[in-house]
């Protein structure tokens, strides 16, 4: 449960950070465990100091509970997301 609000946070500050576009969190599902990503639209900051450019986050790894609990929260704060579930053959 700390991980989900921890994530919760960090998805708030994602997608309020003057400096960052998040465009959506994506959800990738294989089995019983999901990778989120945060998707960025292209570069839009006019800065182009690479020293100075904003860092994407990390991939989190969840299960499918804390999933359905960030989107759960994604849904009522009206926040972007899609979820996959890609199967390769």
């Amino acid at each position: 449960m700390a991980n989900v609000a921890r994530i919760k946070e960090e998805i708030q500050k994602e997608f309020n950070h003057p400096s960052k576009s998040l465009s959506h969190v994506e959800f990738n599902r294989r089995g019983g465990e999901v990778v989120m990503t945060y998707v960025y639209f292209p570069d839009t900051h006019d800065n182009k100091d690479p020293h100075l450019a904003a860092h994407n986050k990390d991939p989190e790894w969840l299960n499918i509970e804390e999933m359905n609990q960030l989107e759960k929260f994604l849904r009522d704060n009206n926040l972007s997301f899609n979820e996959r579930t890609d199967v390769f053959i």
